[in-house]
């Protein structure tokens, strides 16, 4: 066989391997189209029910912020009050501040000034 009789065959079969490659590069296009499609459906008809769902999830975490207050406030409450009556007891029979190295505020603003 002559090069030139094969040319059309070349040509033909050129020609299909271009059109499956774009045929195969159609589909993940068609795909992602018809799944933003089906994600936009989703949304339009979830998103009052998400409304619904937000407004449950905020009254349930007022409900635990609540009891969760209210479970640690005896604890603070005793806490502050037995560190009040040891600083005050401290301060009246031992006539001094408290323990050095603990210091009231931020320590950069109870510092001397370096002269």
């Amino acid at each position: 066989m002559t090069p030139n009789s094969l040319a059309p065959w070349r040509d033909a079969s050129l020609i299909l391997l271009a059109l499956e490659a774009f045929i195969l590069g159609l589909l993940p296009l068609a795909i992602l189209y018809l799944a933003n499609r089906g994600m936009r459906w989703l949304l339009r008809r979830a998103r009052p029910v998400f409304a619904v769902v937000r407004g449950k999830a905020d009254t349930v975490e007022q409900f635990v912020a609540l009891a969760m207050n209210r479970a640690a406030a005896p604890f603070v409450t005793w806490h502050s009050s037995c560190a009040g009556v040891r600083g005050g007891l401290r301060r009246l029979w031992l006539g001094r501040k408290p323990v050095s190295g603990r210091t009231q505020g931020s320590p950069l603003l109870n510092r001397k000034s370096e002269e």
